[in-house]
This record gives structure tokens, C-alpha cells and sequence, in this order.
């Protein structure tokens, strides 16, 4: 197995778009919450792409919730162990607070992800909340989710980024 997709609800949405692009494409992402023993990414798998973070940014996370996010990152890697390890940072959300969070959650990522070794994609198309892109409505009215057009924009600056 060449690739597999794994995480969130985002990540569902991005698998019919990158399947056009890798036809192999396995997809085991869910919608909600993730754990790393919900994953069940296959050990075959020679490079995993992931996106987490956006349902785990919750501002009920205990003092010191860092450190096990972190760690349940790491232990998705190891269970993978995948030769490469993308991560999709999750995007700007359309609602303030919950931004707050999901960038702390984006740190957290970032710093599991360099450890590893892992290549990271930035949140995606920028730094900012964008409803639409070159005049394509490409996020939900729910501010968290793409509509068909952003995924498929999405799915395609991934694979620029990731090759192959």
C-alpha cells in the first residue's frame, strides 16, 4: 500500500478528491474525534497523511493537556510507521474562539511533527479565515469544513506539496 489518509472529518472530505489524483489512495479517516487507536492505519503503508486538531481544540483541555497531545501524536506515528509522515496543519477557523484553540493545537502539531521528522503542510490556502479563494466559495457556512470545489483545491495543493 502506497498511501493512506487518516484523521478527521476534514480528512474525509479530502478523500474523494485526492483518490482522482493517487486512484490507490486508501482512506481510514472518521468523522469527530480522533484517537490514535481509532486510526487503524495499515502497517504497509510506506507514507500517511493527517489531519487532527480541529475537533481536539477544546478550551475544557486540562492544565498540562500538551504533553499528551503530543504524545498520542507520536503514538500515531510509531503504530504507522510509515517511511513519510505528512501532516496537514488544520486550516483557519471561521469562528475566533475556536481559532484560539485550534492554534494551540497547531503548535503542539508542529513540534511532534519536526521531532519526527515529519513534512508539515501548512494550513491551507493561508494563515487567515477565507470563505472563498479566486472567487470560488470554498468553505462551509459552519466555518470549519471545504465545500466540494475547496477540497478539490486543497487536495491538489497537497499533492504539489507532498510529489508523487
Amino acid at each position: 500500500m502506497e498511501r493512506v489518509l487518516a484523521g478527521d472529518s476534514l480528512a474525509v472530505g479530502l478523500a474523494a478528491p485526492l483518490r482522482r489524483i493517487w486512484p490507490g489512495l486508501a482512506c481510514v479517516a472518521q468523522d469527530g474525534r480522533q484517537s490514535w487507536e481509532e486510526q487503524h492505519i495499515p502497517a504497509d503503508a510506506s507514507q500517511v497523511i493527517i489531519s487532527l486538531g480541529t475537533n481536539d481544540a477544546d478550551a475544557r483541555a486540562p492544565k498540562g493537556w500538551e504533553t499528551g497531545y503530543a504524545d498520542r501524536l507520536h503514538a500515531i506515528m510509531r503504530q504507522a510507521g510509515a517511511e513519510r509522515f505528512v501532516w496537514l496543519l488544520p486550516p483557519a477557523m471561521g469562528e475566533a474562539g475556536r481559532e484560539f484553540f485550534v492554534e494551540q493545537r497547531r503548535a503542539v502539531i508542529r513540534d511532534a511533527a519536526s521531532h519526527a521528522g515529519a513534512l508539515l503542510f501548512p494550513p491551507w490556502p493561508g494563515s487567515a479565515y477565507q470563505e472563498f479563494l479566486d472567487g470560488w466559495q470554498i468553505r462551509e457556512c459552519d466555518g470549519i469544513h471545504y465545500t466540494t470545489i475547496g477540497y478539490s483545491l486543497w487536495a491538489v495543493a497537497i499533492a504539489k506539496a507532498v510529489g508523487g
